[in-house]
């Protein structure tokens, strides 16, 4: 079922809306590389998932809309279990990159997660990739060479405090896109 896209007329709101969260995930990097000397990355990952959860159960419970749990079966407890795993796994790495990298280059590595996403849709679900979209992967490839062009050699040829905390973002990209087309399927 393909439902198409019915404009409403209020673009102005989406611009709005989109241009807060860009700032907003733009200030992510910032305030929690801050927060890297008053706790550890583990520490920050429980807040944040108990400060998620509470706020979810919370507006859950207004809306009188809390699942039942009755009719889960033992697959789907084990989905749920591998999905906060990963999630907890890609907060992690992120962190743990973050504070080796900083926040402009974690930022910045962590786009390989969508473009990773794209490739999985893509190869996994055969979903169409014009040449339009072809130009655009190429641009973003692009601009990731011309960020890291003056750290390239660092980063192939010797394993410092960066060039880890690159390939823990990388790590992270790569297990929230498999997060992401796990639980596409489902």
């Amino acid at each position: 079922m393909n439902k198409a896209h019915n404009p409403t007329g209020h673009w102005k709101y989406g611009l709005l809306l989109s241009l807060s969260t860009s700032l907003l995930w733009a200030m992510i990097p910032i305030g929690l590389n801050a927060m890297e000397s008053y706790m550890d990355a583990y520490t920050i990952t429980w807040y944040r998932s108990v400060f998620a959860a509470t706020v979810l159960f919370l507006v859950l419970s207004f809306k009188k809309r809390i699942p039942r749990l009755r009719g889960v079966n033992s697959q789907q407890v084990v989905l749920l279990l591998i999905a906060c795993i990963g999630l907890c796994g890609n907060y992690i790495l992120y962190l743990e990159g973050l504070f080796r990298t900083g926040p402009g280059a974690a930022q910045v590595v962590i786009q390989f997660g969508p473009i990773l996403l794209i490739l999985g849709g893509v190869t996994i679900f055969k979903e169409d990739f014009s040449a339009r979209q072809l130009i655009g992967l190429i641009c973003i490839l692009a601009g990731l060479a011309l960020f890291f062009h003056h750290k390239v050699h660092e980063i192939f040829t010797s394993l410092t405090d960066y060039t880890l905390g690159v390939i823990l973002v990388i790590g992270a990209s790569v297990t929230w896109t498999a997060y992401a087309l796990g639980f596409a399927q489902k």
